[in-house]
């Protein structure tokens, strides 16, 4: 007798995976991350913005988590970064996550970049755009000054470049970082 089993009937499973990756987002009655959207807010008006539930990408982000958690003595720490692209880009960031690959841009190193500044992040990207806000996990970082040759850290036991002035992340490897929310701005 053939194994029989019909996982759109599994309730952790269906309701996992019945979910839409994009839900429209309420970020007036956010309390916990007003001060994430405040920081739009202040240089340009919100159009709309969707909550990510990504379930195979957070899963991924969570196992990255708990294995840089064990090791070292050096603290691992989640922060919540911006990363400016297209509306285009975005959508396929919340299915596919930022493929540091293609980077084209590579001020503090070729890698994913994120900004703890939204303005600064817009500096580089189209006038009417989408913000990432990201988990980012970062663990060890170099300080590093504009280099656009740098492909990863100098020094090969640090996961993430930091640009001196302190405004620019930049990581190196895949799941690292978890895409949260899309924010469409003007």
């Amino acid at each position: 007798m053939p194994f029989d089993c019909d996982f759109s009937k599994s309730s952790p499973l269906a309701s996992i995976y019945q979910q839409n990756i994009l839900e429209d987002y309420d970020y007036d009655s956010d309390y916990t991350n007003r001060l994430l959207f405040l920081g739009i807010k202040s240089y340009f008006k919100i159009l709309k913005v969707k909550k990510v539930n990504n379930p195979q990408l957070y899963g991924m982000y969570l196992l990255w988590k708990d294995e840089l958690k064990a090791g070292d003595s050096y603290k691992l720490k989640e922060r919540q970064l911006y990363h400016a692209t297209s509306p285009t880009n975005a959508l396929s960031i919340s299915q596919n996550n930022i493929d540091w690959r293609k980077t084209y841009r590579s001020r503090f190193g070729i890698g994913a970049c994120f900004s703890t500044c939204p303005k600064y992040a817009h500096r580089h990207s189209s006038s009417d755009g989408a913000f990432m806000i990201c988990k980012v996990l970062t663990k060890k970082i170099e300080v590093v000054d504009v280099n656009y040759d740098l492909n990863v850290p100098t020094k090969c036991e640090h996961d993430t470049s930091l640009s001196n002035t302190g405004k620019v992340y930049v990581k190196y490897d895949d799941n690292t970082f978890y895409p949260e929310f899309i924010v469409y701005y003007r």
